[in-house]
């Protein structure tokens, strides 16, 4: 669905439940390519010299307004086109899991993480690659012909288009986790309406 389209006067938001019972057959379908992408991340993660554990969790039905304000100002997050689908995929790693991650990666603890309104090129680099391996990740574990490609990089919140504000959304994630330290989620989100008539539903 392009941009203009959502605006057009007469398309009123879609429900939430995004059409009941098939909206949930959606999140399951959802919650197997998540636990499917567990083995892929962790080993990937590992291969950048970052020992932590992945965990999945459980898809949910979000507006998209609500997931976008509980970002924070400053965010990382990859917009992707997903081929031969339309619409987009938006993975968003946290800025202070990113800060985190890099501060492992360096031989640190990731367990203290400073106040920050950007990114070091250290940083940014480290972000990139994560976001090429997650994406890979996502596309390994789809059950269709799908391949997630990055367009944009976005680190402003509020330029993040993808849906209205009361549309509903469908969040994919994955908690980062080392020792009993939780260091964040990353999230996979997709707009709810390009997602049906997937997995089985019409």
């Amino acid at each position: 669905m392009t941009l203009a389209g959502m605006r057009t006067a007469d398309v009123q938001p879609a429900s939430l439940e995004v059409s009941g019972d098939r909206g949930q057959e959606i999140v399951d379908a959802l919650n197997i390519v998540t636990d499917r992408m567990v083995d892929d991340v962790s080993a990937a993660l590992t291969t950048m010299g970052l020992t932590v554990a992945v965990s999945p969790d459980r898809s949910e039905t979000i507006r998209f307004g609500d997931w976008r304000a509980g970002l924070s100002p400053l965010c990382a997050v990859a917009v992707c086109k997903m081929p031969p689908l339309k619409g987009q995929i938006l993975i968003s790693v946290p800025p202070a899991l990113v800060a985190r991650l890099t501060d492992i990666f360096f031989g640190g603890d990731g367990e203290s993480v400073a106040d920050r309104t950007s990114f070091t090129p250290t940083e940014q680099r480290i972000f990139l690659r994560l976001v090429d391996m997650l994406a890979d990740a996502h596309s390994q574990a789809w059950p269709g012909p799908a391949t997630p490609e990055i367009s944009a990089i976005e680190t402003v919140r509020n330029n993040l288009r993808m849906a209205r504000d009361g549309d509903p959304a469908i969040m994919q994630s994955l908690t980062i986790q080392r020792g009993k330290t939780q260091l964040g989620r990353i999230d996979f989100v997709h707009a709810a309406p390009q997602l049906r008539g997937m997995f089985g539903t019409e």
